[in-house]
């Protein structure tokens, strides 16, 4: 497509819904206790799960697709697609869609709307149908949906997620959370005052470094040591946050929202395409061909000689069987005994430092979200975690950025508009870099995140940001805040390949004296996902979950199935250059314990009532839910879902079309270069997204240095019509998801 802006249309979107239309009132409420359910509901819910799940096998195996997700092909039919590039095949008849058709397709499988009681947005459409089967058929909540659709993506794609992993949840929930069952730190502030006030609350869950760590563990070591390998994992906290999470919110037995994934490990599902993708990249064979138990895992018939393609059908037994043991005891399945010794004995085994205490001591952590002033955000209030994700503050940070313009954001020609945007992405990300675990440098940290989220010091920089061309690099960020100079951007030439490991050496070579650039290390990871998930009753929940690499550390445990993450490589090391061969940050040393930078951003968007006052900024339940949104991508995401936010809530776009529309990307220095990327993504369905020639020519011509990628994040979004007061559910086709909803 040359000018993919073409295919959008204008919202009608203008009008603010009344509160009577909204599903997020104060008549619907979360049930106080689920264990008064649980005698009542588990024969129930075991005979519906068993069943439900059934269909999702039954479809996977039998037609290689579930649903209506026609992109689940089998061999013979993707055989019979010679340019999946430009056309896609239709029924038996040889008939060739026009553009236009692949795009009403595209729109068909990734949209649903006209929601009234519940949406679930995930990157593959049998998970989107657990999670909602989770809520229509069963009766359970988001936090009760949010479980069963996070376990099921650690089988459907386990490149990208799994127990061996960590992330962020953001949770909304009708109930005060209950305090009295899974252990957690607890960092709020301010805790709800009484049963029935709304809590909004981050459930961090990243994985930590071992007790045994320490910044020179890598000294002396291969430079993929910190990425393949048992010592580049960190403490893995998925399992745990799920357990925090549906202890203090749920509503159905936790054996109930396990059953699922339990069913799709031991009975299979089909591999999609993009999974083939990742098992098939020359950038995974080292890790698959090096680590029999991941090479056996990620072959037919787990032979461990023809990898799988797409249509084949993945199990995972070993991971059947645990998960049956979470199910029954609880997380110290997992965390203690038996199965922690036996994960912590592989990973010795591969190299690594893991203990089984460093199992048993890992807590997941309930903080504080980040919460702009009700309104500040062109009448809306934004929500997001804060560090360790940066994620939080860069999004809050660049949306008041862009707020500060008294008009709004022009839908298409308006170019100048987009070269705002890249600025406010600029400066914040420059900001970014004095972000840390806030269990060390707190205070530089909280300063940081107090200049992103509240005063004026975003808006000056706004004010100093010129609509006919760039600054200086010394410039983002501001005085206070900005580090780096035109002397500390490459000169070479920008080399664009995979984004991945594989060109690391080159760039040591080339940028070996880069010494002061210190943490523009962002790893452009691919094993992450994200999900968002509304339900009738007024609760929300927005999570990202990742091993940080494809197949994280390639480490796999035979007993358990679980693949490990990759997370030591988001630290640095004293005199190791990192991703991009440039030199470490002090702040990300690594340390027993600490947490490493993260770039995920869940987010919800609320707008004040206009017929309830609005006493405490904290307590949400004042204010009317409108969209939850997070996205995956590595240090794209917070972009990602910065543009579909603002495509949504400032452009007036739908939210298929918010979703959809070409991205841009910058974070400043891109492989050591001041480099605006531009999205041109050709789909698997057949057409491309590409930021239009004009807004090209645009940037260029205000001294943007623009390059071309194909992964500018994957966005995950519902959102409430303001017209309609119902719902809509999107799920971005750039990985091919499908939503569900009721």
């Amino acid at each position: 497509m040359n000018n993919q802006n073409q295919t959008y249309q204008k919202s009608s979107y203008g009008s603010v819904p009344s509160d009577s239309t909204s599903s997020d009132n104060n008549s619907s409420t979360v049930p106080q206790s689920k264990r008064s359910q649980r005698n009542s509901m588990i024969l129930k819910g075991a005979v519906l799960v068993a069943t439900l799940v059934a269909g999702v096998l039954v479809g996977s195996a039998a037609t290689g697709y579930y649903n209506s997700a026609k992109y689940w092909k089998d061999e013979e039919q993707q055989q019979q697609e010679n340019k999946p590039q430009t056309t896609v095949a239709c029924d038996n008849d040889n008939k060739v869609d026009t553009e236009a058709e692949q795009w009403a397709k595209i729109k068909e499988e990734s949209l649903i709307e006209g929601l009234s009681n519940g949406a679930v947005s995930t990157d593959d459409g049998r998970c989107s149908d657990i999670g909602n089967d989770i809520l229509q058929f069963l009766g359970g909540n988001a936090v009760d949906a949010a479980v069963a659709v996070t376990l099921c993506l650690g089988i459907v794609n386990p490149s990208g997620s799994t127990p061996g992993g960590g992330g962020f949840a953001l949770v909304h929930a009708t109930a005060l959370g209950r305090d009295d069952a899974v252990e957690f730190e607890d960092m709020r502030s301010q805790k709800p005052p009484k049963p029935g006030q709304k809590a909004t609350e981050v459930i961090d869950c990243r994985e930590v470094a071992p007790a045994a760590a320490n910044e020179h563990m890598f000294d002396g070591k291969p430079e993929d040591a910190t990425w393949t390998g048992g010592l580049a994992n960190a403490v893995p906290g998925q399992l745990h946050c799920l357990a925090v999470m549906h202890e203090r919110y749920g509503s159905l037995p936790w054996s109930t929202v396990i059953q699922p994934a339990v069913k799709l490990a031991r009975e299979g599902v089909a591999v999609t395409p993009y999974l083939a993708h990742a098992i098939n990249l020359k950038s995974s064979h080292k890790k698959i061909f090096d680590h029999p138990a991941l090479q056996k895992l990620v072959t037919r018939n787990h032979d461990s000689k023809t990898l799988l393609q797409d249509g084949d059908i993945y199990t995972n037994p070993a991971l059947a069987d645990l998960l049956e043991d979470v199910a029954a005891e609880g997380i110290d399945a997992f965390y203690n005994g038996k199965h922690a010794a036996a994960m912590a004995a592989d990973i010795q085994a591969a190299g690594g430092i893991m203990t089984a205490a460093d199992f048993a001591n890992y807590r997941a952590v309930v903080r504080d979200p980040l919460i702009t002033e009700p309104g500040e955000i062109k009448g809306f209030t934004m929500v997001g975690v804060p560090p360790p994700s940066s994620g939080g503050c860069v999004v809050i940070g660049a949306a008041r950025f862009m707020a500060g313009y008294p008009e709004a954001l022009s839908m298409y020609d308006d170019t100048l508009s987009e070269h705002r945007t890249v600025e406010s992405m600029k400066h914040l990300y420059a900001m970014r870099m004095s972000l840390s675990d806030p269990a060390y440098f707190s205070n530089v940290t909280a300063a940081a995140v107090k200049d992103m989220m509240e005063g004026d010091y975003v808006e000056n920089l706004r004010k100093m940001t010129k609509d006919d061309g760039v600054l200086p690099m010394s410039g983002y960020g501001g005085s206070k805040w900005g580090f780096l100079t035109d002397d500390d951007v490459s000169d070479s030439k920008l080399v664009m390949t995979e984004e991945g490991h594989d060109n690391r050496r080159f760039l040591r070579a080339a940028q070996q004296n880069q010494r002061r650039l210190k943490g523009w290390q962002y790893l452009n990871d691919h094993g992450t996902t994200h999900f968002s998930i509304v339900d009738k009753y007024g609760n929300a929940v927005t999570m990202t979950t990742t091993i940080n690499t494809y197949f994280g550390s390639g480490i796999v445990s035979p007993s358990t199935g679980v693949i490990f993450n990759s997370q030591m490589d988001d630290f640095s090391s004293p005199g190791v250059p990192n991703h991009y061969g440039v030199a470490p940050s002090e702040s990300n040393y690594i340390t027993p314990g600490k947490k490493p930078l993260s770039s995920v951003a869940p987010t919800l968007i609320f707008r004040p009532r206009m017929d309830k006052p609005i006493s405490d900024k904290t307590n949400l339940g004042d204010q009317q839910l409108m969209m939850v949104v997070g996205a995956s991508g590595g240090p794209k995401i917070p972009t990602a879902t910065l543009q579909a936010v603002l495509n949504y809530l400032f452009r007036g776009l739908s939210l298929y079309d918010a979703v959809v529309r070409p991205r841009l990307h910058d974070q400043l220095l891109y492989k050591g270069h001041s480099t605006t990327l531009f999205d041109e993504d050709t789909l698997l369905q057949g057409p491309t997204i590409l930021v239009s020639e004009r807004t090209r020519n645009a940037l260029t011509s205000r001294d943007h240095e623009i390059a071309h990628v194909t992964n500018t994040g994957v966005v995950q979004a519902v959102a409430l019509d303001m017209e309609t007061g119902l719902w809509s559910a999107v799920s971005d086709p750039r990985k091919g998801g499908r939503p569900a909803g009721y």
